[in-house]
């Protein structure tokens, strides 16, 4: 099931379980018969598309893409693993820049668009990873637990394309910057005015480098992807707010777009009329509820004399079965065991279920 309208929402029930997209997209009020952006959902896959405003037909290069991307990701196996996720999703930025570059060479027209693309893979658990890829500056952010995190990187600081740490913290603070005459150094207030100056997007001639990420993703997790009309007119922290107040995802998207809209029309150095688009990923897995304490321990001298203290097995984070962890803390109130192992070269911590550490050590 899939909707890819450039001016339509709707809430969309894909084959994975608990997983919903929401969508809508808008048209500048200065071409209000043209959207230069597109959105795409399908049955465990997304993307945002914003056509470049300085090429010609840049509504045309969006729908392009939009529509390469989603042919190729129907044709994708829902049980593929991450890596093959991960290549997936690399290999279909690649040929669709080739592609769509071809296509402007044979039109004679310039043609580019920006491109943030997601693919859920599912395993065998029911854990869901989310795997993006990204070329120009359309955002995909991730709230947990009421915190709103930016996960793509815009490719917008030319200077500091090679330096990932110092563009996200650049960009951290022009994303949230209110007073830029008291809060942006000189060479910052440079970065912010030139903010939508990219240096690669889909259907440019020369070799694109799509930066992907992964994300586990967790109970009640939110995903939210726009295009810049969005980002530009707000703020991170308004954004954050605003997703965290309405629960419902359509709701959410037009009370986003409503106040981009309104600080486009305002004299403020964050105004922009543009395209504006939004799309909400929400996955609806319910917390898991607190483990049945075992009353036999109570504190973690009780679990020493159990266990000894250099040979205990855990299942890691990852999943991933290791032996030789020790018992730092238990919490009886959570049913958390924290374990450390050490080594010449680390020291890592991890927190356990106590029902996992019983069933590995038993």
């Amino acid at each position: 099931m899939e909707i890819s309208s450039e001016s339509s929402t709707g809430l969309v029930e894909t084959q994975l379980k608990n997983i919903t997209f929401d969508a809508k997209s808008v048209a500048s009020e200065d071409h209000p018969n043209r959207n230069e952006d597109s959105f795409l959902v399908g049955r465990n896959y997304f993307g945002v598309f914003d056509g470049v405003g300085s090429f010609s037909s840049s509504d045309q290069a969006s729908t392009i893409t939009k529509d390469y991307v989603s042919e190729h990701f129907k044709k994708v196996s829902k049980y593929i693993d991450v890596q093959e996720a991960k290549d997936v999703v690399l290999e279909t930025l690649i040929n669709v820049n080739h592609f769509v570059y071809t296509q402007g060479q044979e039109s004679k027209q310039k043609l580019a668009t920006t491109a943030s693309i997601g693919l859920i893979v599912e395993d065998l658990n029911g854990d869901k990873t989310l795997v993006i890829g990204n070329v120009g500056d359309s955002r995909v952010y991730l709230l947990r637990d009421g915190v709103l995190e930016q996960i793509t990187l815009d490719d917008n600081l030319n200077r500091l394309k090679n330096h990932e740490k110092k563009a996200r913290e650049i960009q951290s603070k022009l994303n949230n910057v209110i007073d830029p005459n008291s809060e942006l150094t000189e060479d910052e207030m440079i970065m912010f005015k030139q903010r939508n100056q990219i240096f690669q997007a889909i259907g440019f001639e020369s070799v694109i480098k799509p930066r992907i990420h992964t994300i586990d993703l967790l109970p009640l997790d939110r995903i939210f992807v726009c295009s810049d009309g969005v980002s530009d007119n707000l703020t991170d922290n308004q954004l954050q707010t605003l997703l965290n107040e309405n629960k419902n995802p359509s709701t959410a998207i037009q009370k986003i777009i409503d106040s981009c809209l309104v600080i486009s029309r305002k004299d403020s150095f964050r105004s922009k009329p543009d395209d504006m688009t939004g799309l909400i990923l929400d996955n609806l897995d319910q917390k898991p509820n607190p483990p049945k304490i075992n009353k036999q321990f109570q504190n973690s001298q009780q679990l020493d004399k159990l266990y000894s203290h250099e040979s205990l097995k855990i299942k890691r984070s990852n999943g991933q079965i290791d032996s030789g962890w020790s018992i730092l803390k238990y919490s009886p109130e959570t049913g958390l065991v924290t374990v450390i192992k050490r080594s010449d070269d680390d020291t890592i911590i991890e927190k356990v279920p106590i029902t996992v550490i019983d069933s590995l050590n038993n």
